[in-house]
């Protein structure tokens, strides 16, 4: 709970982040995380994490509330994970996901690798209003699905489209948990030939 902290610089030789390291540290809005294997429970919970893309291209482990009410827009890179661990709903006041990227008001766009096995119970839902609109799987088998792992309920749903690998279209339509969103599911292949006018946000990618 550094309440002052902006900005880390964490060695390149650093490849662990233990639990609770930087909960809770309101004004972090800036760290550099490539070189990072292994995040540990509510490491980053309550950073805002404004200025960055979420980009661990190495990592291969994710704990529990790892990024519990942070505010960044975009998750480029979760690395080789297999697994995002199973989250809660509390119903205290309006709601909240104690999960590992819940209540993040702010996230409009995921990318999921293809080692990803299973997405954990509300682990992108938000109950106070959602941006989350874009999501790409690279998983070519659907992962396991958990409760609400997108989103709180059908009114708090703002996704706009999935892209998943061209072959595990009609798999993922009809997919546990997956089927809620079958008609937003579409191939990767028409990436290319979308424009930025159409569509900045996938231009993006």
């Amino acid at each position: 709970s550094c309440l002052n902290l902006s900005e880390v610089v964490l060695p390149e030789t650093l490849t662990a982040i233990g639990s609770r390291a930087f909960y809770g540290s309101n004004t972090l809005n800036d760290i550099n995380l490539n070189s990072i294997t292994s995040i540990g429970s509510n490491a980053f919970e309550g950073c805002p994490l404004h200025n960055i893309s979420l980009n661990l291209p190495n990592l291969t482990t994710i704990s529990k509330e790892a990024f519990r009410l942070c505010e960044f827009s975009r998750i480029e890179n979760l690395g080789n994970i297999t697994s995002i661990p199973p989250g809660s709903y509390y119903t205290g006041g309006s709601g909240h996901a104690v999960s590992c990227f819940g209540d993040n008001k702010e996230l409009e766009f995921v990318r999921l690798p293809m080692t990803l096995e299973t997405i954990g119970a509300y682990t992108f839902a938000t109950f106070q209003g959602s941006s989350l609109k874009t999501i790409v799987c690279e998983a070519i088998t659907p992962p396991t699905f958990g409760t609400a792992a997108l989103g709180g309920s059908t009114t708090n749903d703002t996704i706009e489209v999935i892209y998943v690998p061209d072959a595990s279209v009609e798999a993922y339509k009809t997919a546990t948990g997956w089927i809620t969103y079958a008609d937003r599911i579409m191939s990767v292949k028409v990436l290319p030939i979308m424009t930025k006018e159409s569509n900045p946000e996938v231009m993006a990618i």
